[in-house]
């Protein structure tokens, strides 16, 4: 049995942060009613990638990854039958999750109050960029405004240039993860101790991210004792010797075999090479570092991504090839697995972490409203052409 099969929750998130922490939970098991807006849905369904790069608001990839083995239903907020519709769905609920601006659903009359006067043991998860509290909380943010704001950013790029920030959704994935755990822990609480106390999470993406291992927690707690700023930047003429991605025969690979991991990288190329490469002594001069990156160029210049690979395996080199999804899933194939590419973030006995395709716009809105809420067809009907669902 999965740990989270009896939990209900109630997604009424949009993007990236939300759907990514209750997408956790509906692969453990938990029952997860996404709500979203009549015709339009999910902004991430507008947000690609898409198959042969055609738009399309069923086809998202990212929108189906976020969203797998939820349910979907459409709802106006906008209106007052709608907004009776979630307080309904509210009090099935054991959770609600939502990402609205600071007071937004107190305005429409499901703030927290109102949901724990409704469902005593509400736990209501609501997902800022600054949390509830604080001097940015009326503030709106994107990825790439946290990052900056962060302090990451700084640290991304060379010296010589601007900073940039990380591909995609690295702060709001985060964030996502946070989050899970976050409503595990009181979720456990209703589950399997009887506890039926109200909660009110505020999670805040920035303050996640701050608190992360991923440089962040480390680089504002070294400041504090040196007053110094870590994460130096290097010029794109700066050689730093056996490190980056490299291309080599058939692709790229990515190698860290600078430092001490030195002499095994010089054992790997004078393998086949016979060429007289620079000591140990001689690698701390930049003719020496130069000497060897040239030897490196060429060697990879004449082996595939595997050879390499290879070779770096014998030599213990930090190196790995550059894989496409389609690398992925054909050495998956030679393995004598499935080649789904959604997999577990650990091991477990098989049934605990489950995969489903994500939902399709209001598809769940027959089962739900009428199987749940007792709303007939015939009134689903009307509500359908009233634009409320």
């Amino acid at each position: 049995m999965q740990p989270f099969a009896a939990a209900r929750i109630l997604d009424l998130t949009r993007g990236v942060t939300g759907p990514y922490a209750t997408k956790l939970l509906a692969s453990l098991g938990a029952n997860v009613i996404k709500v979203e807006q009549p015709h339009s849905g999910d902004p991430s369904r507008a947000m690609g990638p898409f198959p042969n790069d055609t738009p399309h608001s069923e086809a998202s990839g990212l929108f189906h990854y976020l969203n797998a083995g939820k349910r979907s239903v459409t709802t106006e907020l906008n209106s007052a039958t709608g907004r009776s519709l979630i307080a309904a769905l509210a009090q099935w609920a054991h959770i609600v999750v939502e990402d609205f601006p600071p007071g937004h659903l107190t305005t429409l009359g499901l703030g927290f109050d109102h949901l724990a006067a409704m469902n005593p043991s509400v736990i209501l998860a609501s997902i800022t960029p600054f949390g509830h509290t604080g001097p940015y909380s009326s503030f709106a943010a994107t990825e790439g405004v946290l990052e900056a704001m962060g302090g990451t950013m700084i640290g991304n790029g060379t010296s010589d240039r601007e900073p940039y920030k990380y591909p995609e959704h690295v702060m709001e994935f985060y964030a996502g993860s946070a989050v899970a755990v976050a409503i595990a822990a009181p979720l456990y609480g209703v589950l399997f101790t009887g506890t039926h106390a109200p909660v009110h999470l505020d999670m805040s993406v920035m303050e996640s991210y701050l608190a992360s291992a991923d440089r962040r927690a480390a680089a504002l707690l070294a400041y504090q004792y040196t007053g110094e700023l870590m994460m130096k930047r290097r010029q794109v003429g700066e050689l730093r010797v056996g490190h980056g991605i490299r291309r080599c025969k058939d692709g790229y690979i990515s190698i860290h075999a600078g430092g001490p991991r030195l002499p095994r990288l010089l054992a790997m190329l004078g393998e086949e090479s016979g060429k007289q490469l620079p000591t140990i002594a001689e690698a701390r001069t930049e003719e020496g570092r130069s000497r060897i990156e040239e030897v490196l160029w060429q060697w990879l210049g004449e082996h595939t991504r595997d050879e390499v690979w290879e070779a770096a395996l014998r030599h213990k080199v930090p190196l790995a090839p550059v894989r496409t999804p389609m690398d992925i899933a054909a050495a998956r194939r030679s393995q004598d697995k499935s080649v789904t590419l959604e997999l577990p973030p650990f091991e477990a006995r098989p049934g605990y972490w489950s995969h489903a395709r994500g939902p399709r716009l209001g598809e769940h809105n027959r089962l739900v409203y009428g199987g749940l809420l007792g709303i007939t067809p015939g009134e689903q009907m009307l509500l359908r052409r009233a634009g409320v669902m």
